[in-house]
């Protein structure tokens, strides 16, 4: 009582009630409010910094406080397929939270699942088979390295419009390639292929063949070992295409090709697919029919949210995902489910006035 009231005064002085602090204070009084199992966050990580700092990316120490934060208050992480076969069955538990990374760099496997690793949490890996058979590397990764052969005062035509490159603004760099990436994402593959090659040309950048050390992928055998010591893999295409810009020829292709290497390469793939980029409009009905032809059962996107338990059995090729936040409190304030906190409050206040 003496907390409500505590936290009622903090309301009628207008304290924002999304603050992490009490939200941590609130959970650990009325666990029963928050984390409702009907809302599971799934997570999707990409690139890990590494030690030597060749690599940029998700930092470990931030990771490694977020699993000691779902230890510590006794979250259940499960695997993607535990997730969606309980959710089917009706036996998720509260407070379950699940992990995923995509594409298959090297780094994931030796920084990110060691990590996960570590703290006994299942992760699953969706992997671009193209990439990891050596054959192919991914546009991404050939944009961040052409951006980082830029030399001041280049311009650069992007989506129509052209700017003057200044490696030293990095605020500016990244938003330029993000920029350059998504004009990308929005052909096919053959097409964004040629675009690459044709900037890389008129600048005088030659694209190696094959990736540089910072954008090397796992190896088949490298995921085995993952696997052996509890970790999943499953498909995310391969050349990580975005499927709705493909005629139908070319994205079944591309769903069957990845699909038949990681069941061949692994003794126990995941049953959910990824869709590459995973926004609304990179996927749709025919993608999802594609995928549930190929017994899969079940498939995640890149849009944000909570996977709301009792859809799963409707919607199973639609699950959402959190990209994993660049702040702790970013973290908590996800797996603490803050906004149903904001709500449920309202509501305890509301049936307790006089």
């Amino acid at each position: 009582m003496e907390f409500m009231l505590h936290t009622v005064a903090r309301l009628k002085a207008g304290v924002n009630l999304a603050s992490v602090s009490i939200a941590e204070s609130y959970f650990r009084r009325w666990p029963d409010v928050l984390v409702h199992a009907d809302h599971v966050p799934v997570f999707m990580l990409h690139r890990f910094s590494t030690p030597d700092g060749r690599i940029t990316g998700h930092e470990p120490a931030l990771l490694r406080t977020a699993l000691e934060f779902l230890r510590e208050h006794n979250f259940v992480t499960l695997s993607l397929d535990e997730l969606c076969e309980r959710s089917m069955n009706g036996t998720v538990p509260p407070r379950a939270v699940s992990f995923t990374i995509d594409d298959g760099y090297a780094e994931q496997g030796a920084v990110g699942a060691e990590l996960f690793l570590q703290y006994d949490c299942p992760v699953t890996f969706f992997l671009a088979t193209g990439f990891i058979d050596g054959w192919f590397w991914l546009l991404e990764a050939k944009v961040a390295y052409l951006f980082a052969q830029l030399t001041p005062g280049t311009q650069l035509t992007i989506a129509n419009v052209t700017r003057r490159m200044d490696p030293t603004d990095l605020r500016a760099m990244r938003l330029a390639r993000r920029a350059f990436v998504n004009e990308l994402k929005g052909m096919p593959i053959a097409s964004a292929i040629d675009r690459l090659d044709q900037v890389a040309c008129a600048l005088g950048i030659e694209l190696p063949q094959s990736p540089p050390e910072n954008f090397a992928p796992l190896s088949w055998s490298d995921a085995r070992r993952l696997e052996a010591r509890g970790v999943s893999f499953g498909a995310h295409t391969v050349r990580h295409v975005t499927l709705a810009r493909e005629n139908d020829a070319t994205a079944l292709e591309e769903l069957e090709e990845s699909t038949a290497r990681v069941r061949a390469e692994l003794s126990n793939p995941s049953n959910v697919f990824c869709y590459p980029t995973g926004r609304s409009g990179d996927y749709g009905a025919r993608e999802k029919q594609f995928v549930q032809q190929l017994a899969y059962t079940a498939a995640v996107s890149a849009e944000p949210g909570y996977v709301v338990v009792p859809a799963v059995t409707q919607a199973p090729f639609d699950l959402r995902r959190f990209s994993f936040p660049d702040t702790l409190v970013g973290f908590k304030d996800i797996v603490l489910q803050s906004c149903r906190m904001r709500e449920q409050i309202r509501r305890r206040f509301q049936k307790a006035r006089p």
